[in-house]
């Protein structure tokens, strides 16, 4: 039927173009969602195997165990010179070594033999306890060598180096603990090591004799505590380092923080363990799978278009995700050689470095997991190219580009600015402005919505009020709604012609009911449909009857409740005895002003619209 031509049959009509795209364009969308099925389905793999090599939750149950006896109201935050490290580690009752190497219940009851080195009665201390101190070079004709002549050169005669010394301490001290005066280059700094078997008595009276003897001293750059322990309920050793980062200043900064690791030595040991390894060989498969396609796609491309067109962003996304899933599994296999070719030998008494080194590769290994979780999740953008309802993010950021770039560049010398002006005002008495860094971080927070007013009214009453309106003016009712603006104006445009396009609900019920035609063995194909209408659509045809449609498809089954045919009043076509008003006061004005139209008009026996005009 074209269009204005008077109805020839009864029953619902259906609209032959948007059918017949509907129908075409299935294959590519059917494509589309079974590649997207398919790296989600990857990517789930992917994140269940990380989340059982890791095990999150039993490492977050040993190190807050571990945060609430070190740390306990806030003891760790609180050291912040030397004497208090001392105090810190030897106090009465509830000193680091004392907590370690407690060789009794809280009822005086000795420990035995198998209970010694136990913490939380559940973690036992595997080996002992590792104290490492760096140490930086002395200039020792005043600050010359440094800033060059100064009048207080001889006030000040000794100034203290950052950079890292190697030599052997000239000093004279007691036999048993001498060595700790050495420079050791397996453990990069001067080591002292309290062995289990030495018993707590032994170990603390050697440290008692390491603070006599002026151990730290005003060379002392950094101090790190490193011990092991073992959890045979959850079968992990746990790594545990203190760090203590010493500054010109006077004070520990930027340290005295517990850095914790569950790694497991035996990890194909329980049938969870084997579940998992099954796993990941399928995840080994399928990658090699991926990055063959990968491959033979960019070769085939590069050959067709050239390797010009190779460098697009999608490209280099795909690139970068493949590679570090790769890099995830080397990791993998380099943890699991070191584990195996350095088994840990228990009951021990010396410092297990193998714990340490396979530490320093998880938090790489954690690193590269959120890398590439994050180009996963901008991977998946691509992936919703083929339907226009979940593209419509990647059309709203198209549309936006050249207003958010002219944007940032405003915000960035706006949001500097103020970042450069709390560092001024503020820097000299609160922490959170005390660097560069740190004030564009705490401005970046006050952009989201955390604010410390207060903090500055109070250091500054003029000032710090000022500056809070200002930035709240202009950083957060002007910034953030141009921002909101450009998203929302370029999403409006994303988004305006979305009304007929069908929703990915909508794309799977059409699915399904394709799926249900081929188990029953049905008559008519997509390819057979697809000719019908293209024949109808040649001919001009906008709607058509079921049975029309049937005898165009040629076959003798109901063809209308074929998945995709669109019926068609869901087009937005308007229907012949609708009323237009605009349309109809053009035709009335040409009707007063041409006589001889409307007496033929009348003789035809049209009924002629009469307006209230």
């Amino acid at each position: 039927r074209k269009m204005g031509a008077p109805e020839l049959s009864q029953g619902p009509l259906y609209a032959v173009e948007p059918s017949l795209n509907n129908v075409k364009t299935w294959p590519e969308k059917r494509a589309g969602y079974l590649s997207l099925c398919f790296f989600l389905s990857f990517v789930v793999l992917y994140l269940v195997i990380v989340s059982m090599q890791l095990k999150i939750g039993a490492s977050y149950s040993i190190g807050s165990g571990l945060e609430t006896v070190f740390n306990n109201d806030g003891a760790l935050a609180g050291v912040y010179t030397q004497a208090q490290f001392w105090d810190y580690l030897l106090q009465d009752g509830s000193g680091l070594m004392n907590i370690l190497f407690t060789n009794q219940w809280y009822n005086g009851q000795a420990f035995t033999t198998n209970e010694q080195g136990f913490l939380l009665h559940y973690d036992k201390l595997v080996g002992g306890l590792l104290v490492v101190q760096q140490r930086g070079g002395l200039e020792t004709d005043g600050c010359v060598g440094l800033y060059g002549d100064s009048a207080y050169d001889k006030f000040y005669a000794d100034c203290y180096l950052d950079a890292r010394i190697k030599e052997d301490r000239a000093v004279s001290v007691p036999a048993d603990i001498a060595p700790w005066y050495k420079y050791d280059e397996g453990y990069a700094g001067y080591a002292a090591f309290f062995g289990v078997a030495a018993g707590s008595a032994t170990n603390l009276a050697l440290a008692q004799k390491l603070k006599d003897n002026l151990w730290t001293d005003k060379q002392t750059r950094m101090l790190q505590i490193k011990f092991a322990l073992y959890n045979g309920n959850l079968n992990a050793f746990s790594f545990v380092k203190i760090s203590f980062i010493f500054d010109k200043a006077g004070i520990f900064v930027n340290g005295n923080k517990i850095v914790y690791q569950s790694i497991s030595m035996e990890p194909y040991r329980t049938e969870s363990d084997k579940a998992r390894l099954g796993l990941e060989i399928v995840f080994l498969v399928w990658l090699s799978f991926q990055l063959f396609h990968f491959l033979f796609e960019s070769v085939s491309t590069a050959r067709k278009e050239g390797v010009r067109a190779l460098v697009s962003m999608w490209t280099l996304v795909d690139a970068g995700n493949l590679s570090l899933f790769v890099l995830f599994v080397v990791l993998r296999v380099r943890i699991l050689f070191m584990i195996y070719d350095n088994p840990i030998q228990v009951p021990t008494n010396v410092y297990q470095e193998i714990l340490e080194d396979v530490a320093d590769v998880q938090d790489v290994q954690r690193l590269v997991v959120f890398l590439t979780i994050f180009l996963s999740l901008l991977r998946l953008f691509k992936f919703y190219q083929f339907q226009d309802r979940l593209n419509v993010l990647n059309r709203t950021f198209a549309n936006a580009f050249t207003d958010l770039y002219h944007f940032l560049i405003m915000f960035c010398i706006i949001f500097g600015g103020f970042a450069i002006m709390s560092h001024f005002l503020f820097g000299l008495s609160l922490s959170p402005y005390a660097s560069l860094g740190l004030s564009l971080m705490s401005m970046w927070q006050w952009f989201c919505g955390s604010t410390d007013q207060n903090d500055l009214i109070y250091i500054s009453p003029t000032m710090g009020t000022i500056f809070y309106i200002l930035y709240q003016f202009v950083g957060i009712l002007i910034l953030q709604n141009v921002l909101l603006a450009i998203l929302i104006d370029a999403y409006a445009k994303a988004v305006a012609d979305l009304d007929a396009v069908a929703s990915v609900a909508d794309e799977m019920g059409i699915a399904v009911q394709k799926m249900v035609r081929v188990l029953r063995c049905s008559k008519l194909n997509d390819a057979m449909m697809c000719a019908a209408l293209e024949k109808l659509h040649a001919k001009g045809i906008e709607s058509v009857s079921a049975t029309e449609l049937k005898s165009a498809a040629g076959v003798g089954v109901d063809v209308a409740d074929y998945p995709g045919v669109v019926p068609f009043d869901d087009t937005g076509e308007e229907k012949p005895e609708e009323n237009n008003s605009d349309l109809m006061a053009a035709l009335d004005s040409v009707l007063k002003e041409n006589a001889w139209l409307r007496r033929r008009l009348q003789v035809a026996g049209q009924e002629i619209p009469v307006l209230p005009s």
